[in-house]
């Protein structure tokens, strides 16, 4: 379990990496993916989030919350918060992505919703037996 999370740390780590670069952070490659989902023309006012300088904040936003996770997800204070903004982006993610890359990216996002609960699940627990340490 340990491993996993470790994995999924380094996960963020490398996806946060990667987009730090100006088509990501100018938000050129999030209009793109916007304008092609299926959210675009489904509801109304959609099209205002595709646009200048909004892509951009979600661009800088999605790289500050990835590296965020990669952190906030082990500490026992940040943990609640940054389950309930993992979970939130992932999902913002399979509904703003356009309709071919939804299968992949439904996977994926349901994958690393099950991995956030395994976070902690090797700390000690408070009146537990013998060692203290519970196994999940």
């Amino acid at each position: 379990m340990f491993a996993v999370c470790v994995q999924m740390s380094i996960a963020y780590f490398f996806a946060a990496g990667s987009k730090l670069n100006e088509p990501f952070l100018s938000g050129a490659i999030l209009a793109d993916f916007l304008q092609d989902g299926f959210l675009y023309e489904k509801v109304p006012g959609f099209a205002w989030l595709s646009q200048m300088p909004q892509v951009m904040v979600l661009g800088v936003g999605s790289v500050l919350l990835e590296y965020f996770l990669m952190v906030g997800l082990w500490l026992k204070r940040l943990r609640t918060y940054a389950i309930c903004l993992g979970l939130g982006f992932h999902g913002s993610i399979v509904l703003c992505l356009p309709w071919g890359a939804l299968p992949g990216i439904t996977a994926f996002s349901l994958m690393m919703a099950g991995i956030y609960l395994l976070y902690g699940s090797w700390e000690k627990k408070p009146g537990a037996g013998g060692a203290g340490y519970t196994r999940s």
